[in-house]
């Protein structure tokens, strides 16, 4: 294909490269971007809903359910719930929040929100709020759109098959040929 002359010259070869590394880049900003306001609006919550604890250096928040993390950043915090202090003890906690300092500038740490795959598909079975119908209809379709491309691919060597077996004359796009 490329040796006769035809298909992808080397400007178009270049051109699609630099599409494909300007889309990932792109791509790339918006998630730093919605990141960082995740990360903000977290923060914000933290300093309504959770109280400074000096001795332990963390974020309490009065909560039943056993958690303990790290919102990562530039004010990076240590959180705690009132379940984990309640059902830990003195050791436990210590080495849960030493391991979550020093853990709160790694570039893991940093690069996921500090969540980990679990939470997040937590997150996404049990949302905070009901999703809305919009946005229901658009992720119904967005799945819809995701599979209809397999299946139009699985299903072109058959079509075609049936067009050139049963179909011959529209295949050849002759308008003078006699039916």
């Amino acid at each position: 294909m490329l040796s006769d002359g035809e298909g992808l010259t080397a400007a178009g070869a270049l051109l699609v490269a630099g599409a494909t590394v300007v889309r990932v880049l792109s791509c790339g900003a918006v998630v730093l971007t919605r990141t960082g306001m995740e990360r903000r609006e977290h923060a914000e919550l933290l300093a309504l809903l959770g109280r400074r604890d000096g001795d332990l250096d963390a974020v309490v928040l009065d909560h039943d359910e056993r958690l303990a993390y790290c919102l990562p950043g530039r004010n990076a915090q240590t959180v705690i719930t009132t379940g984990a202090l309640r059902s830990l003890s003195p050791e436990q906690i210590a080495a849960a929040l030493v391991g979550l300092a020093t853990g709160r500038t790694s570039a893991f740490a940093l690069g996921t929100g500090g969540e980990t795959a679990l939470v997040r598909v937590r997150r996404m079975l049990h949302p905070a709020s009901p999703l809305k119908r919009v946005e229901r209809l658009a992720g119904v379709l967005s799945v819809g759109l995701l599979l209809s491309g397999p299946t139009a691919v699985a299903l072109v060597p058959g079509v075609s098959s049936f067009l050139a077996h049963h179909c011959h004359s529209l295949l050849t796009f002759d308008p003078f040929s006699q039916v």
